[in-house]
């Protein structure tokens, strides 16, 4: 996953479209999403009571926040 993501964040970022943030960062910012998200759903509130949302839209919304926050303006 670091090797995949990390070739795809600095090719973007040489092409200068992503703010110049160490890959591996990014990279461990956007997997503890996908984990808190799992912990919750699976420890803390099991009948999403706090936040009712699929694993796709989260997946999704997990993604537009990682991208929307790294891509230079």
């Amino acid at each position: 996953i670091y090797e995949f993501l990390g070739s795809y964040i600095q090719r973007r970022q040489e092409e200068g479209e992503f703010s110049e943030i160490e890959p591996r960062v990014i990279i461990r910012a956007f997997m503890g999403m996908f984990v808190h998200h799992s912990l919750n759903n699976i420890l803390w509130d099991k009948e999403q009571k706090l936040l009712k949302i699929t694993n796709e839209d989260a997946a999704r919304e997990f993604a537009t926040i990682l991208l929307e926050g790294i891509r230079k303006r």
